[in-house]
């Protein structure tokens, strides 16, 4: 078997004032597939499969006590324009199914289920805003304080990517359906099947769970910001983040087994 496979993915956490939108995920891989008394399935292979997911609020925003070059004291607003958290991990996974197709015809419906071991070898995030500003809040004054840059109240925009500490091992439960034609290639096949794979063990590691960080990390200069990954910060309700990806599923089937000549031998 040759497979390849696209859809939506997405990492399932709760948030305070978040969404998970998720985004797209993908897949190839490779395996064997072998029928028993023309009907019972079971199949398994190597697949790499890239996850990604998006967390997008509304708008944030953030306030800071400050104390201006002439001493007075002022209140600093920092207000995020359209910030999104993009996570990709890069995965490995073994999956094996079990499963049921109707008698060899032109076309065969089939279901398997099953699951994957799998390791993450690669996990990243990037946070991105249009852009963010800071304005100075006096109680001196009524008018509030922006557009001023030489004062750092201005605009800037801002983009992010570091390493995502997530746990390696996976472990994923799946299910699959669809049909096979058998018609079109002699002596193979291609399925076209609609697949959902779901995380069971905890994305978080013990080390994240345990963090309860802001998500805005104030810089020494007032302006400048550091944006902390949300899986870091107190922004999170649930220590506990599941992995999803459903979507459409390609398959070439190739026959490798060798058809037995049962035909007699001719007498010279």
């Amino acid at each position: 078997m040759l497979w390849c496979e696209a859809g939506y993915s997405a990492f399932f956490t709760q948030w305070e004032g978040l969404k998970n939108m998720g985004n797209i995920g993908s897949g190839i891989g490779f395996g064997y597939n072998a029928l028993f008394w023309n009907h019972f399935i079971v199949a398994v292979g190597v697949e790499y499969v890239s996850l990604n997911s998006s967390t997008r609020p509304t708008n944030l925003v953030f306030y800071k006590d400050l104390i201006d070059t002439e001493e007075d004291e002022y209140v600093m607003r920092y207000s995020l324009q359209k910030f999104v958290q993009l996570d990709r991990t890069h995965n490995v996974f073994v999956p094996i199914y079990v499963g049921f197709q109707t008698a060899q015809r032109k076309t065969n419906f089939f279901f398997q289920a099953g699951g994957k071991i799998g390791y993450m070898f690669s996990a990243n995030y990037n946070t991105k805003m249009t852009s963010y500003t800071t304005v100075g809040i006096y109680d001196r004054f009524f008018d509030h304080f922006e557009n001023m840059p030489n004062h750092f109240f201005d605009t800037k925009k801002y983009s992010k990517r570091e390493e995502l500490n997530l746990n390696r091992l996976q472990a994923v439960v799946s299910l699959e359906l669809g049909v096979e034609l058998a018609s079109i290639f002699p002596k193979n096949a291609m399925r076209i099947s609609f697949f959902a794979d779901y995380g069971v063990l905890n994305r978080q590691s013990s080390e994240m769970r345990q963090m309860q960080n802001e998500l805005v990390a104030f810089e020494q200069i007032p302006n400048l910001i550091h944006v902390n990954s949300l899986y870091e910060t107190n922004l999170k309700r649930s220590a506990n983040t599941t992995s999803f990806f459903t979507g459409v599923k390609i398959t070439l089937l190739f026959d490798v087994t060798r058809s037995s000549n049962c035909a007699p031998k001719r007498k010279k």
